[in-house]
């Protein structure tokens, strides 16, 4: 029974571990992501290093499947394989958000794993196993991000308010939802400094072109 979950974990992680923030900006600009902005490989360096709402968003979508399809793909398939539906998925979403974090893709490139923080690909494969989670989620976010004009505080925001509504109304899913925004959280907590001193940049939708 091991080695059939084992399967959902590589393949989840494989599909988490493509690159595409690196991928975008090599193929835009010509320059390697990891050497600009944060050298973080999300859709939110994207927008550092190209200056465009528009690429950060063609990211999101992308990041964001990576966590869809490795759901989807348990849900279809674990039924036929005899294991167990909420598990697998667990498994899915884990191993989609390890390998985004942790791309082995870009082992032999930059002789490092590197990748992003987790979120867009942890949005979409929580949306994939239970579609109400991430709309509370998205509701948190937010409302905090036009209330105080930052991404980060909202991102955060919901890391920590989440598992509190997942407590209430799915609570076989708390410990699980915990994790998932513990793994978030700690990727994000570097830059806390800069929020609550001022220094993180406010959010602004205009675009400013670097390319």
């Amino acid at each position: 029974m091991i080695p059939k979950y084992l399967i959902f974990a590589i393949t989840s992680y494989l599909i988490g571990s493509i690159p595409f923030a690196y991928i975008l900006v090599k193929k835009i600009i010509g320059e390697d992501i990891t050497k600009h902005g944060t050298g973080n490989i999300g859709a939110m360096n994207v927008k550092r290093i190209t200056g465009s709402w528009g690429w950060f968003a063609f990211d999101v979508l992308l990041d964001g499947h990576k966590g869809i399809i490795p759901v989807v793909l348990a849900k279809i398939f674990a039924p036929a394989m005899g294991l167990d539906i909420t598990l697998t998925c667990y498994i899915a979403i884990f191993f989609a958000i390890l390998g985004h974090n942790y791309s082995i893709y870009l082992l032999p490139i930059k002789g490092r794993i590197v990748g992003g923080k987790g979120l867009a690909t942890a949005g979409r494969a929580i949306l994939a196993y239970d579609w109400t989670f991430l709309t509370v989620a998205l509701i948190i976010a937010l409302s905090v991000i036009f209330a105080t004009k930052y991404l980060l505080a909202g991102q955060i925001t919901v890391t920590i308010a989440m598992p509190i509504y997942v407590w209430f109304s799915s609570p076989k899913d708390f410990w699980f939802i915990t994790l998932i925004c513990f793994i978030i959280f700690i990727k994000h907590a570097p830059r806390l400094p800069g929020l609550l001193t001022g220094k993180e940049p406010k959010w602004n939708i205009k675009d400013h072109h670097q390319v």
